[in-house]
């Protein structure tokens, strides 16, 4: 397999002229500094609406785009709006309520102006989710976006006695029709100028969902809808309480009598969006931490068995392995190896974590079936990493990669036997911990909220990425 360097650029945190990083221009003119700079992969986190804290990984649907997403120029091009907005001035934190605020006015007058055609009829024709989603999220306005298991009685038969307001239907879906025509450019773009495009799919899907609202037999849910168990992790490296995530558990036993037709059904999704998929929390596959719904943390889990041998059998009658790549990081049991290894599945390692003695899981010098980090979304930038150091710990870093030793563990990662190699853009740009995109654990407005506000500073990189790629032949 050929040795790659790539970027990790959560679309978010694009300059962008509304508030966000978008589906616009700037998309384009990045993939064009990253090609410059020698990458051959992109990596972005999950599209999917955001949900609580606005966070990428609790979503309305694990399925859909978020509208904040959409390119307003190109509505404007194709004449389904009349006039843009007023610019936002670009700042170096996304203002995620502004750009919804925008977006889905000009959203409501596109969708007025859209005739549908063959190309939407194919869309929804090959896309049954949409329909689900679109009459969740019909019904959630109704209800003033309650949980589907909190809605009054009555609401609940809505679609059964044809009361949904279908002009209300129709705007999901074509909002995801026009979402899916531009992400898909994208995505096309960069293929044509050598990227691959990484994405990355949680685990686990959100209570507030259309997945779990229509397919309620997949997951461990009581008679009313609420869930028996949520998902998290125990205390770890970066919680003394462990993750409380709150997702439903899946009902695994149900899953396998329909040969995990939910988890084909949603890697054949995201097949259509990207090149590589990155399934997030793969120990979850072979033990997942179960927690008792109701408690406050996630310290009273235990550990339950998972059919991952028996999910990935099913899998790769659909799928060739170089589709899939697996985040394997943590404090493992040896099995969660032999299931990755039996599968020959790329794991990962995290450079920050290799470089401190105390860990044991991230020796990565002769293991080329492996796809490298500086750090993930979830790390400090390598900056911050290094600024918290002692001392003495800064000092045999500088022993081991030289006196500008940001520059030297870049380099040494990727010159490293990894298959993949995947940089930061804030660690590109050598930011500070300012610049930390999410601290697991937490809820606040600085989580997830990270971006550009041009792209002249990434460019002025060029060369120095460039001549970095070269020496270590990626």
């Amino acid at each position: 397999m050929e040795r790659k360097a790539g970027v990790l650029l959560p679309i978010s945190s694009l300059p962008g002229k509304y508030g966000i990083g978008d589906f616009g221009t700037e998309a384009i003119k990045a993939i064009d500094i990253f090609k410059e700079m020698g990458f051959k992969q992109l990596q972005v986190l999950p599209l999917n609406p955001l949900g609580y804290g606005n966070s990428p990984y609790q979503s309305y649907s694990s399925y859909a785009i978020d509208p904040i997403y959409i390119d307003i120029e190109d509505l404007h091009a194709r004449g389904l709006i009349t006039e843009l907005p007023k610019q936002v001035k670009a700042t170096a934190k996304a203002d995620y309520e502004l750009a919804r605020q925008i977006k889905m006015q000009y959203l409501e007058q596109a969708v007025k102006n859209y005739h549908m055609d063959y190309f939407f009829d194919e869309f929804i024709k090959d896309n049954m989710w949409v329909d689900e989603y679109a009459n969740y999220m019909a019904l959630k306005e109704i209800d003033e976006s309650k949980i589907w298991y909190e809605w009054e009685e009555e609401k609940l038969d809505y679609l059964r006695l044809d009361h949904i307001n279908e002009s209300r239907v129709k705007f999901y879906k074509v909002v995801q029709f026009l979402l899916f025509e531009q992400w898909n450019k994208i995505r096309s773009y960069a293929n044509q100028n050598g990227l691959q495009v990484i994405g990355d799919i949680p685990i686990y899907v959100s209570i507030d969902s259309h997945d779990v609202w229509a397919h309620k037999s997949n997951y461990l849910l009581d008679d009313d809808g609420r869930p028996t168990h949520v998902a998290g992790v125990p205390p770890d490296y970066f919680s003394e309480d462990g993750q409380l995530w709150g997702n439903p558990l899946y009902d695994w036993d149900n899953l396998e009598r329909d040969n995990f037709k939910f988890w084909v059904d949603r890697l054949n999704h995201n097949k259509k969006m990207y090149d590589i998929i990155r399934i997030d929390h793969f120990r979850a596959f072979d033990t997942y931490w179960k927690i008792p719904y109701g408690d406050t943390t996630a310290r009273n889990g235990e550990w339950i068995i998972a059919p991952g041998h028996k999910l990935f059998e099913e899998l790769f009658k659909h799928f060739d392995k170089e589709e899939i790549i697996v985040e394997d990081l943590g404090d493992m049991r040896p099995e969660v190896f032999k299931l990755r290894d039996d599968f020959e599945l790329m794991g990962m390692k995290i450079i920050q974590f290799s470089l401190d003695p105390n860990e044991t899981n991230n020796d990565f010098e002769d293991y080329p079936n492996l796809l490298l980090y500086t750090g993930t979304h979830d790390n400090q930038t390598l900056v911050g990493w290094y600024d918290d150091l002692s001392d003495v710990e800064k000092e045999n870093i500088a022993n081991q990669f030289g006196q500008d030793p940001i520059t030297g563990i870049i380099t040494e990662m990727f010159k490293s036997v990894g298959n993949y190699a995947i940089l930061p853009v804030w660690d590109i740009l050598k930011l500070d911990d300012s610049a930390r995109f999410n601290t697991p654990g937490t809820v606040n407005d600085i989580n997830w909220s990270w971006k550009l506000t041009e792209l002249e500073t990434l460019s002025n990189e060029t060369e120095t990425i460039k001549q970095i790629l070269k020496q270590t032949n990626r």
